[in-house]
């Protein structure tokens, strides 16, 4: 029959194994979360990029048509207005 010190040192070995099978999970969920992280912050600059082209041709568009509505040198001084 074991010990009682027997036994604490054979929980005291459990737990150590225990504890290194978490330091290695958590260890590659760091690294599958930095990862994510950043193809997830690639994605999101991809999107404000599109997004800023996107405005550059509305504003180009609205000062076209405002060209052609009210004539170019009408329009620009309406542009100084609101600048």
């Amino acid at each position: 029959m074991p010990t009682e010190d027997q036994t604490i040192d054979a929980r005291v070995t459990i737990l150590e194994y225990r504890q290194d099978q978490s330091e290695a999970a958590h260890k590659a969920l760091r690294t599958e979360y930095t990862e994510e992280h950043a193809a997830l912050r690639k994605t999101l600059q991809g999107i404000e990029k599109n997004l800023q082209t996107i405005k550059w041709v509305a504003c180009g568009a609205a000062l076209a048509f405002l060209s052609q509505v009210i004539g170019l040198k009408q329009a620009f001084a309406a542009l100084k207005v609101f600048l």
